[in-house]
């Protein structure tokens, strides 16, 4: 310990040393210093850094600084509206870069599929538009509405929509009896995040083969001008009604040439029979 008159300098060195609260100085007590006794302002004398000491320890012991909250996750039901709102821009034929990067955008990096219950598959957004786009290519959607949406639990949506589409040639003409009305009932499932995980789609399978057969058998009738052309004549012979029978023409008797008729010429046969005709005026 020190008195109070040590010297200020050695009561600062203690202090810091044992790393405690300066000592009191009362503004009337006597401080002498060791050059002679002279009085100092014991502020004046004090270098900056020491005085700071205090200050330093509290900056190193500051909280660490929270993460920010996370920013809440978007109803999946407008989640699933927004997306296939898009959808159906794609559908309809309004494709452009900007539209399929916002798709893709809203799915993770690994997606699973499923068409039908079976067609189950996983692998990237590209993958699964790979698959999709091999069932529906060829057919023109001419009208896409939405039905209804739900969510299914916390992670799925079900979404009913309602087709009407007609499958075309590759040269956009449209195949005979493939138009109709049809409904494809979609599921989505999210992450956590907010992205889709999931795609299934369940439709009639049998209305797209019977459109796909169709398609094949014109396919195949416009490769074989030759018998589509005969065939196009037996339809069209089938259509007309029979020609009716021509009557036959009779041809008249004719008589034996008597034999002394057969020993003259044809002037002498002529003057014979002016002959008789007119014996017989007589």
């Amino acid at each position: 310990r020190f008195g109070s008159n040590s010297c200020w300098r050695h009561r600062l060195q203690a202090s810091v040393l044992l790393r405690s609260p300066l000592p009191f100085f009362h503004p009337q007590a006597e401080m002498f210093c060791c050059n002679g006794g002279e009085e100092e302002s014991p502020v004046g004398m004090v270098p900056t850094e020491i005085l700071t000491i205090g200050k330093a320890e509290q900056k190193d012991e500051e909280k660490p600084v929270e993460p920010p909250p996370a920013t809440p996750v978007k109803d999946l039901v407008v989640l699933s509206t927004e997306m296939f709102d898009l959808q159906v821009k794609l559908g309809t034929g309004s494709v452009s870069p900007n539209i399929a990067a916002e798709v893709g955008a809203k799915f993770a990096e690994t997606v699973e599929w499923e068409m039908n219950g079976t067609g189950r598959g996983t692998g990237s957004f590209g993958d699964l538009m790979g698959v999709f786009m091999a069932t529906w290519m060829g057919f023109r959607n001419d009208r896409v509405s939405i039905d209804s949406i739900a969510a299914l639990g916390d992670t799925k949506v079900v979404v009913k929509q309602m087709y009407s589409q007609v499958l075309c040639t590759p040269n956009g003409e449209e195949v005979p009896d493939t138009r109709c009305d049809a409904a494809l009932v979609q599921t989505l499932t999210y992450d956590a995040a907010g992205k889709i995980t999931g795609w299934s789609q369940v439709f009639d399978q049998s209305r797209i083969d019977v459109a796909r057969a169709k398609l094949a058998a014109r396919a195949k009738l416009a490769a074989e001008p030759p018998k589509a052309k005969e065939l196009a004549n037996e339809l069209a012979t089938a259509e007309k009604p029979p020609k009716a029978e021509e009557p036959k023409k009779v041809e008249p008797a004719v008589s034996p040439t008597p034999e002394s008729e057969r020993k003259h010429g044809w002037g002498e046969r002529i003057s014979d029979y002016l002959a008789k005709l007119e014996r017989k005026t007589h």
